[in-house]
């Protein structure tokens, strides 16, 4: 039963936020070359234009980053064009201030993106949302809940910003499910579904019915949570793979919970897959040992092993791709004080790719940062670096992820791991881990891997109690 709860807290997807219009992202890479635009799809004057506005984009950020807290008042005597372009370039530079970890600078930056903003009504909209995120990011949940609060009742009646009342509706539902009341967060949700069918938004219609099948299912009403799912499905789901795929995963927790295992089976594999072919392989792995542990239970112990093997697998890789991030940036932060530049630029590139197969956002950000520092010359704007596509990670390389094994001691002689910087953020992740191997040994016949679950919770033991294990 334990084990039954633990697992439960890994299948929940996030509340899914409203859909914007994104723009097509450059590649990061092209012809072995860092930081080149995808020109090829771009007619002649849509990329002069692109050089341009970057180019200005750059020259506003120095002179503003330049004044180093001093005048800045020749912000009032922007055009929206070139006010926007500036919001996003500070807007980039906060963000990577946050990875690093560098809170002071970060706040300064908060202060000039209000002012730059207090000229334009869209982008101080866009301010107050960022600053609504910050709070997030800092535990501040109430202080952020009350802030949405004033932008819904800003815009809830609004005629001018119909797009922008209904984003606030669905966002403000989102915050009170995570920090105020479900029952409310229930009626924000069900107040964007009108919205939404009435506007004709296909994917917001079918996000908001999902937001409300999972607070339905908090609310333990699981019926109407899984006939919540079949309306998000029917009106538009189905035809997104995000959006289906977060559905399926709500709907098996809901027949799992109604005794159709089956049945919730059929939805969790689809859902692995789904989540396959987005990218998101820590939840591919979770629901693929969600997946052997229900068929363990079922004694249909072949399946069972099959399941936790992949989960396994991909664990191991993800494990890899987080220690290979970890070394890339080191190994680049070293030779950039030595002056090895194109070394730099070529551990920049990996650190990039696996911490983005891992979803390491913080260690993406400061690679991509190093990127930008390392081409200054060129005089290409952060927002550049910090949004474009980057190139997939290496294959082969993630292969001999399959060969290590999880010990506690180099003298065991097998591979000694550390998967995040601080313990208290992993040990959700590495209790996850133990419980996998357990699972897997007890299901294959498995003592080395019951060994390596030891031995998981061992260094996990270890770093809380402050001891050193290398």
């Amino acid at each position: 039963m334990a084990l039954a709860r633990f697992l439960g807290r890994f299948l929940f997807p996030a509340r899914l936020r409203v859909r914007q219009n994104i723009p097509r992202r450059q590649d990061l890479q092209t012809g072995g070359k860092w930081g080149r635009s995808n020109s090829g799809s771009m007619t002649g004057g849509r990329e002069d234009e692109r050089k341009k506005n970057e180019e200005k984009q750059f020259e506003l950020a120095d002179r503003f980053l330049s004044s180093h807290g001093g005048r800045v008042d020749w912000t009032k005597d922007l055009n929206d064009g070139d006010r926007r372009l500036l919001f996003e370039e500070l807007k980039s530079h906060q963000s990577l201030h946050v990875a690093q970890g560098n809170e002071p600078e970060a706040a300064l930056l908060m202060d000039g993106l209000e002012l730059v903003a207090s000229g334009n009504e869209h982008l101080l909209y866009k301010f107050r949302r960022l600053e609504i995120s910050e709070n997030e990011r800092r535990g501040l949940g109430g202080r952020a809940l009350t802030a949405m609060g004033v932008l819904y009742e800003t815009f809830r009646n609004s005629r001018r910003f119909r797009a922008r009342s209904a984003e606030v509706v669905m966002e403000f539902g989102i915050l009170q499910d995570r920090y105020g009341d479900k029952e409310e967060a229930y009626k924000f949700f069900k107040h964007s579904i009108g919205r939404y069918e009435r506007s004709g938004h296909r994917y917001n219609l079918s996000a908001a019915w999902f937001n409300a099948a999972s607070v339905l299912y908090d609310l333990g009403r699981i019926r109407a949570s899984l006939n919540a799912c079949e309306k998000g499905l029917s009106l538009g789901g189905a035809s997104h793979l995000d959006l289906k795929t977060h559905i399926l995963l709500q709907r098996a927790n809901c027949r799992e919970r109604t005794g159709e295992i089956d049945l919730a089976i059929e939805d969790y594999i689809a859902a692995s897959t789904g989540y396959s072919k987005l990218g998101r392989r820590r939840q591919e792995c979770n629901i693929l040992f969600r997946v052997g542990w229900l068929y363990g239970r079922q004694r249909q112990n072949l399946e069972a092993r099959n399941h936790l093997h992949r989960a396994l697998k991909i664990s191991r890789e993800l494990d890899y791709s987080a220690g290979l991030a970890r070394f890339h940036l080191k190994r680049a932060q070293y030779l950039a004080g030595n002056k090895f530049p194109k070394r730099v630029q070529q551990h920049l590139q990996h650190a990039i790719m696996y911490a983005k197969l891992a979803r390491l956002d913080k260690i993406e950000k400061v690679a991509r940062g190093g990127i930008f520092r390392s081409q200054i010359g060129r005089r290409r704007p952060l927002t550049f670096f910090m949004k474009a596509r980057a190139p997939e990670a290496n294959a082969e390389a993630l292969a001999k992820a399959s060969q290590g094994s999880y010990s506690h001691r180099l003298g065991d002689g097998a591979a000694t791991r550390v998967w995040r910087d601080s313990p208290r953020s992993a040990g959700k992740d590495i209790t996850f881990l133990a419980r996998l191997l357990a699972e897997l040994g007890r299901q294959a016949d498995r003592p080395d891997l019951v060994r390596q679950s030891k031995a998981v919770t061992a260094w996990q033991r270890s770093v809380r109690q402050g001891k050193r294990i290398l």
